[in-house]
């Protein structure tokens, strides 16, 4: 689960405070008595020096004692090399193991405790001689555990001041944070009416200033692109109104002339020498062809474009097409479809359509070779005999009026009107172009019944 930026600045901050406090803590905890220790015994090594100055002179006394404000009762022990007790009388005498261990290993500090207290003992060899410094350090330990007692104290009262500190610092932290994202969704809804504001002269201040400058300009921008799309609206509106009004007009004059042309061809018994009566015809049905064509698309811009779907056997209409096409040019066609492919569509659009590829594999042919159509399970494939084309020029031939570069060959409106009735019947089409062939490959998947 996602979380807001004032519960990680919370979680950060808390972490953090508890982890300086927690360090501070061991600090005082451990480390402290150490260097605590090493000061005690820095100072008790300077009064053990002069004590045993003092008694190499014989002039040690009891004010030199009084001399070191310590709170605590040093006291001086001399022993010889065989640890008999020199000073003072009542010093006793060390074993022979300690006294070998003195000798080996000093100076000697330590910190010892027993059933009188905490003592600092000291052992310092001079010639042959042994000085014992022993020191109470009550005063100390009871000060360093006060200390402690104090620190946590401290301690705790820093871990129940940190909850509500942390909240607070999160909160004014978050605060301007989440103002800003309130102002970046409105700016992403387009809602440019900022009411709130941050009122900070630091750099969340200049953000929030250039947040409102830019929905400033791209509210006039929108406002400036709304005004160029309505213009754009009615300026096509008015286009694909005159289309589709300039072809229904131009439809039924054409339908005339073709009409007379024919009942003229009739009657003339005999044959003109440029065969002008087979040209006008052929442009008569070229400008009808291209008549049926605006009005279709006007159809698709509009809108209005339907298919009125039924189920019915898609071979019987691919052998109509393919049939008919070879009267008209004159060419055989290699047609390999030989089962029933039942399908779920609009009969008289997919006419439209396999009319629209087989006239185009006739009319691109530019080399030799058969054109074939044939389907492999739910795929159907047309073939036509072509020079190859490249990538580019195939993105682009489902576009209205496509000419190719090399030698304006013109691909009319046949190819975008094929894609949006395929579109209508969720038919995918593609193109492509190998080894002199160009292939039309439809995948009649979601119309098979």
């Amino acid at each position: 689960m996602n979380r807001s930026i004032f519960s990680r600045s919370l979680l950060i901050f808390f972490l953090y405070t508890l982890v300086l406090i927690g360090v501070l803590y061991l600090v005082q905890r451990y480390l402290a008595p150490s260097l605590y220790y090493d000061s005690i015994i820095d100072d008790y090594s300077e009064i053990t020096n002069t004590l045993i100055t003092r008694f190499e002179e014989d002039s040690l006394t009891s004010e030199d004692y009084l001399n070191y404000d310590l709170n605590i009762s040093p006291s001086l022990y001399v022993y010889s090399n065989q640890g008999e007790g020199i000073y003072p009388l009542n010093a006793g005498s060390l074993t022979a193991f300690q006294t070998v261990d003195i000798f080996r290993n000093a100076p000697i500090d330590r910190l010892i405790e027993d059933e009188d207290g905490f003592f600092i003992e000291t052992f310092e060899t001079s010639g042959d001689t042994i000085f014992h410094l022993r020191s109470s350090v009550d005063p100390y330990i009871t000060n360093f555990n006060t200390l402690n007692r104090l620190f946590l104290i401290l301690f705790i009262s820093a871990l129940i001041l940190m909850i509500p500190l942390s909240y607070f610092f999160a909160k004014s932290f978050s605060r301007p944070i989440v103002k800003l994202n309130h102002l970046a969704t409105k700016l992403s809804e387009l809602d440019f009416d900022f009411k709130e504001g941050l009122n900070r002269n630091d750099e969340l201040g200049t953000l929030e200033q250039t947040l409102k400058s830019m929905a400033y300009s791209l509210k006039e921008t929108i406002e400036e692109l709304k005004v160029e799309l309505e213009k754009e609206k009615a300026l096509e509106k008015l286009q694909k109104q005159f289309v589709a009004r300039v072809s229904h007009e131009i439809r039924t004059p054409l339908s005339i002339i073709k009409v007379s042309v024919e009942s003229l061809l009739s009657q003339i018994k005999q044959p003109l020498t440029l065969d002008f009566e087979t040209m006008i015809n052929e442009e008569i049905d070229h400008l009808v062809h291209l008549t049926d064509d605006l009005l279709d698309l006007a159809q698709l811009e509009s809108g209005r474009f339907n298919v009125q779907k039924e189920t019915f056997d898609l071979k019987p209409l691919i052998d109509k097409v393919v049939k008919t096409h070879s009267l008209k040019y004159k060419r055989s066609i290699i047609n390999e479809i030989k089962d029933s492919l039942i399908v779920k569509a609009d009969p008289k659009r997919l006419m439209q359509v396999f009319n629209n590829l087989i006239s185009n594999a006739f009319m691109h042919s530019d080399i030799e070779g058969e054109i074939q159509i044939s389907n492999r399970e739910d795929v159907v494939i047309i073939k036509n005999p072509k020079k190859p084309l490249k990538e580019e020029e195939l993105v682009h031939l489902k576009e209205s009026f496509y000419k190719l570069k090399e030698n304006k060959e013109g691909y009319g409106l046949g190819l975008s009107i094929t894609q949006a009735i395929l579109s209508k019947h969720d038919i995918a089409m593609k193109l492509d172009s190998k080894e002199d062939l160009f292939i039309v490959t439809l995948d009649i998947t979601n119309i098979i019944n």
